[in-house]
């Protein structure tokens, strides 16, 4: 399968190197060079990914994923940040708020693309039929939301992959680390700490069904559920 993706960055010079780096490894390519031309024209062609430069003139690139995640059609798809932000705040906001993952420039040419593919895997093989349901939760793998009690909590997709993960490895205690490079997070900057901040999140938007994850001192944390209880 051919895919399509979208590059929107200001920088010209980066954009047409990025477009023919994109284009060697066999995608097909979009190019935006500021994000009101993106957000004019993104509905109207098929991508399958964006690569989007955080400091874009007009509107920011986190404005531009917040609308993006916000769309029925774009939340089943990756969005991956582009940018010279590097410091751990900037990243964990950026995951936080919706992007799949997080690539600071410079950056390595391979690695650009292994990633890439490795967002696109994750979303290819997810099927709009695979729901799980655990008391009041409803977790659709496909459309990447959870229900609390019949209401979208509006999980960002790193929250959903990450509590995914917890309840696919239940009842078994996971470190931070395991979890960090499960929801594909890709930096040496972001310290295992910042999980942390990822399960307040989802804690919060779970509700009374918070309890369900167990906090496990000096090793990680615990989906703890066993049916019938």
């Amino acid at each position: 399968m051919n895919y399509s993706i979208a590059i929107v960055e200001d920088n010209l010079e980066l954009s047409n190197l990025l477009k023919i780096l994109l284009m060697k490894a066999g995608f097909e390519t979009y190019l935006f060079n500021n994000g009101d031309e993106f957000l004019d024209k993104y509905n109207k062609i098929n991508i399958d990914l964006v690569l989007l430069d955080l400091q874009l003139p007009t509107i920011s690139g986190i404005e531009i994923c917040k609308i993006l995640k916000s769309n029925p059609t774009y939340r089943q798809k990756p969005v991956i940040a582009l940018t010279a932000r590097d410091n751990e705040f900037d990243i964990v906001n950026g995951l936080n708020i919706g992007f799949d993952d997080y690539i600071t420039k410079p950056f390595n040419q391979n690695i650009l693309i292994a990633r890439i593919k490795a967002a696109l895997r994750k979303y290819n093989y997810i099927s709009d039929t695979e729901t799980l349901s655990i008391e009041g939760l409803e977790i659709n793998e496909g459309s990447l939301q959870v229900f609390v009690d019949g209401v979208d909590s509006n999980l960002s997709s790193h929250e959903f992959k990450t509590l995914l993960y917890l309840i696919n490895n239940k009842n078994r205690v996971l470190s931070r680390e395991q979890i960090l490079e499960a929801i594909n997070v890709h930096s040496e900057n972001v310290g295992d700490r910042a999980i942390d901040t990822v399960i307040a999140k989802i804690r919060k938007k779970l509700k009374s069904y918070a309890k369900l994850i167990v906090s496990v001192y000096g090793a990680g944390y615990m989906f703890r559920y066993k049916q019938g209880q």
